[in-house]
């Protein structure tokens, strides 16, 4: 289990920022993991990974009132609030049989994938003032009301694999994986093949949708044949996230 904490008071104070012009920064998450391997009498090996993670994330400036812009820096208070939170399980569960003696030696193994996330994000700005050098106000740049964003997606991924070994020096692999979700592919098949030389038997392929976060996760959460390698996700980092931001109207109006 991780957990990751953070709190950041005035980030971007400065010369031209004062402290109630500035903004804070509050992080917070867990990732929590499982990987068990069960080996049984018969020789057939149970192995299951699953991890949950979760992130938050918000930021606020000072105060409710609006922000100013002059000639001599910023006042008033951080004009922009918002909030995002992120969620995501995985479990891969996977079963190896006993070894299967037939012109050869057959290692099979069968498994799955199964991925949950969603994001929930809102944002709400203040009223920007930009004054001219006597206070007065030159213009006004105001926000509409910006709604919140809450998209999930679920996918599950189903694999068959068979090592045959050959001889002692040959072996082939053979396999086929089906995988469905919710956002994205409906359905796909990937039946796959392979014949590895002797320097690749080391680290032949797995069949296995091998566990990674997609990228899109806050925009489009799209994912499409995911590799399975089970990690801490970036994806549900706020850099990640950013473009996921729901984006107020803006309405800009001038005084003369």
């Amino acid at each position: 289990m991780n957990a990751f904490p953070l709190r950041q008071q005035h980030v971007d104070i400065s010369a031209l920022v004062p402290l109630g012009a500035s903004n804070d920064l509050d992080q917070s998450g867990i990732a929590i993991g499982l990987n068990d391997k069960y080996q049984f009498s018969s020789g057939s090996i149970l192995a299951v990974v699953a991890q949950y993670m979760r992130f938050d994330s918000n930021a606020h400036g000072q105060g409710p009132e609006d922000m100013l812009v002059t000639p001599q820096g910023y006042g008033g208070n951080y004009f922009n609030q918002w909030s995002r939170r992120g969620k995501e399980f995985q479990a891969v569960p996977s079963f190896q049989f006993p070894k299967v003696h037939w012109h050869g030696e057959h290692e099979i193994r069968v498994g799955a994938d199964i991925d949950y996330r969603s994001f929930f994000g809102t944002t709400l700005s203040h009223p920007i003032q930009i004054l001219r050098p006597d206070n007065s106000l030159a213009q006004q740049i105001t926000f509409g009301a910006a709604p919140s964003i809450s998209p999930s997606d679920s996918s599950v991924a189903e694999f068959l694999q068979d090592h045959w070994v050959l001889d002692s020096h040959w072996s082939v692999d053979l396999g086929a994986r089906i995988s469905t979700e919710t956002t994205g592919w409906p359905f796909a098949i990937a039946p796959r093949a392979g014949v590895p030389t002797p320097r690749e038997k080391a680290a032949r392929p797995s069949f296995a949708p091998a566990p990674e976060f997609s990228t899109e996760f806050c925009h489009s959460l799209r994912q499409i044949s995911p590799p399975i390698r089970i990690a801490p996700s970036p994806h549900l980092t706020p850099q990640a996230c950013r473009s996921a931001r729901p984006s107020p109207t803006r309405t800009l109006s001038s005084q003369i």
